[in-house]
């Protein structure tokens, strides 16, 4: 019965998270991270049972590719689905909490990452396209006090894209808050396998040839570090004015790409906001 109920839970992590993600904006899914997600995730901890369902859009300025050093603004949408303390579904992939606590989670994470076009910037010209895949994997997180989380997550490229794995540890701690006003930070590190950082940040002969780049082939290597913060206005039961700030640095082998140097930059900035509608369904 358990066996059953867990394959059922699993098939539809998969399936909703692959429609609602399509839906949304993933074209630099490799920047992005959800932060929002976790500031409003405090919120939702006071609330564990039930359904909540938030929606939301605003502008992003954000570089046009990861490790660039020109950026664009673009519209982004916000769509977070949570199941008490069981299933989360959001830009940032689905998680089911097979452990059901809200101080300790831990269970399959799955998500869409998004590719890259190379005629997004003319750095990328001559390298080719890369696809969009299906990622899964596994995640653990702890919630102390509804203030602090600490998150691991390990996810590997099954479908499409064919770029590997990457592991994150993200601390996200609630600074602020009173009345209707919260504020968060979060830190972030990442790591990718040697088949990821090849992907996104190799040059390879066939491109060397094409790109007119010298050949290139990065290591296993830690990827970036980012500071996050945000803002949550609640200025209604249901609606929320949304803000953050995002500074990532690219690191180890990554930084010596020629895509990132000279041809981009290792500093890598995003700032955007959102107007978000959050509801519950009992």
């Amino acid at each position: 019965m358990f066996k059953h109920y867990l394959t059922c839970l699993l098939s539809r992590t998969a399936i909703v998270s692959l429609v609602t993600l399509s839906c949304a904006d993933l074209a630099l899914a490799q920047s992005r991270d959800g932060f929002y997600a976790d500031l409003v995730e405090f919120a939702d901890l006071l609330v564990p049972d039930g359904t909540r369902i938030t929606l939301g859009v605003g502008p992003e300025l954000s570089p046009d590719y990861f490790g660039s050093d020109e950026y664009e603004i673009e519209p982004d949408i916000l769509f977070a689905i949570r199941l008490g303390q069981i299933f989360r579904v959001g830009n940032d992939g689905a998680a089911l909490n097979i452990l059901g606590l809200k101080g300790v989670e831990f269970g399959p994470v799955v998500r869409t990452t998004g590719g890259r076009n190379e005629r997004e910037n003319a750095a990328l010209t001559g390298l080719g396209n890369i696809g969009t895949s299906l990622d899964l994997g596994v995640y653990a997180k702890v919630n102390v006090a509804d203030y602090f989380s600490a998150r691991i997550r390990y996810y590997h490229a099954v479908v499409g894209g064919g770029n590997g794995g990457l592991l994150d540890l993200t601390l996200t701690r609630l600074i602020y808050q009173q009345n209707d006003l919260s504020i968060a930070m979060s830190l972030r590190a990442s790591w990718a396998q040697k088949n990821r950082a090849e992907q996104f940040f190799g040059i390879s002969a066939q491109q060397s040839a094409d790109s007119g780049l010298p050949e290139y082939s990065p290591g296993a290597s830690f990827q970036d570090l980012r500071v996050n913060i945000g803002a949550r206005w609640q200025f209604d039961e249901n609606w929320s004015l949304n803000g953050f700030a995002r500074f990532a640095r690219l690191l180890g082998d990554i930084v010596d790409s020629p895509i990132v140097r000279p041809l981009g930059s290792p500093n890598q900035f995003t700032l955007g906001s959102y107007i978000a509608y959050s509801f519950n369904i009992d």
